[in-house]
């Protein structure tokens, strides 16, 4: 009997050919390095670090170490040479993705760069509603589209506060933050009377301005004042409505619960703000204790969404193999899906804008610091 010609053993030849393409295919699956980019500073490397360390004692993904790639231009907070050094990055075909960016300037201005070279991109702390439009972004904070409005709501719906002035610094984050918490104002049936808005970092005009407009609200003051701006900022505006004697109730923005920023103000007001992550709250061990152990201090938002990224991509790299298109595929599942996501920040889902579907935290400044009183849940 004369078998067809698919069934024939093969040659010698055709044999070693196979297994040679069977030693590439592997060599594709099982890469000898795994690229992270990292675009954020400070706390957020904290994060990092601890997550890639943990990952490469348990043996990395698959076997392979995780390598991280990052740049001085970061720390410097030069947009430009972010940049050129993000258009050098996604040539590195070891690279499966990046995490960051630290603010949403420098995240608005590299975001196309990791879009068109197809870069899955993880934002941990980066806020602006603009920054999720490319395909490849996803974010795991809340953006300032769902922190203005479940702000602006809580304003006037929960703490009655009708007239309001806005403090924000005139930049993607404040302008973006401002901008949805005064729709949301006006649409609860409340009222924005005021803007101040400054540049960062504050100039002797800057400072000028905003304690002449602070000044006037001694005559005519509001029923709360909003604070959207950095914590350096914030912390110098705290200390001129101190000497104003000017007693407002105050709601800030995430970057307002940063405590040693308030601890260089007297703060006699109420002084409320937005938190994405409450330890007292959202605490899972043993990442607070390592944390705290490893670095001296409590972890306070960045830091631990910088970590769940790392740990999402490894997740994703694991099920869809550790490549580019591989991650997105398991990302955009995870949206198709309504999957729940979890991760010492919490559980999240991703919408289908590629934005964290999250509570946020409202906390009180009170004499042994931040104290949690609400959790807004988005509608």
């Amino acid at each position: 009997m004369i078998r067809p010609r698919w069934a024939r053993r093969p040659s010698g030849w055709w044999w070693a050919c196979g297994l040679l393409l069977l030693a590439q295919a592997c060599s594709r699956d099982s890469p000898e390095r795994i690229v992270i980019g990292l675009t954020t500073d400070g706390p957020g490397i904290l994060g990092v670090q601890l997550a890639v360390d943990e990952i490469n004692r348990s043996g990395g993904v698959g076997g392979v170490p995780l390598s991280l790639e990052t740049s001085e231009a970061i720390a410097a907070g030069s947009t430009a040479d972010l940049v050129d050094w993000a258009s050098r990055l996604v040539g590195d075909e070891d690279l499966v993705a990046v995490v960051g960016s630290a603010n949403s300037d420098s995240t608005l201005a590299v975001t196309p760069l990791y879009d068109q070279a197809a870069v899955p991109h993880l934002v941990t702390s980066a806020t602006n509603p603009a920054i999720t439009k490319g395909e490849w972004t996803y974010r795991l904070c809340l953006s300032d589209a769902r922190q203005g409005e479940l702000l602006g709501r809580y304003a006037v719906e929960t703490w009655d506060r009708q007239e309001i002035v806005m403090v924000y610094v005139n930049d993607a984050y404040g302008r973006g933050l401002a901008e949805v918490f005064e729709r949301t104002v006006e649409r609860a049936g409340g009222r924005v009377v005021g803007h101040i808005f400054h540049r960062e970092p504050l100039r002797p005009i800057d400072r000028e301005l905003i304690r002449r407009e602070l000044a006037e609200l001694t005559t005519d003051p509001p029923d709360l004042l909003a604070l959207f701006h950095r914590p350096e900022s914030a912390s110098w505006t705290l200390g001129i409505l101190a000497e104003l004697d000017l007693d407002l109730p105050m709601l800030g923005g995430e970057d307002l619960s940063r405590q040693p920023m308030v601890r260089s103000a007297a703060v006699e007001s109420s002084l409320r703000a937005a938190r994405f992550y409450v330890p007292a709250v959202d605490r899972q061990e043993p990442f607070f204790s390592q944390y705290l152990e490893r670095f001296g201090s409590a972890p306070v938002g960045e830091e631990v969404f910088a970590y769940d990224a790392v740990q999402l991509l490894r997740r994703a790299m694991v099920q869809e193999g550790p490549t580019r298109e591989g991650i997105r595929r398991y990302l955009e599942r995870a949206i198709s899906q309504r999957k729940t996501l979890e991760g010492v920040g919490g559980e999240w889902r991703f919408d289908p804008s590629h934005d964290a579907d999250r509570p946020l935290h409202i906390v009180e400044w009170q004499a042994d610091g931040w104290q949690p009183l609400r959790r807004l849940i988005p509608p």
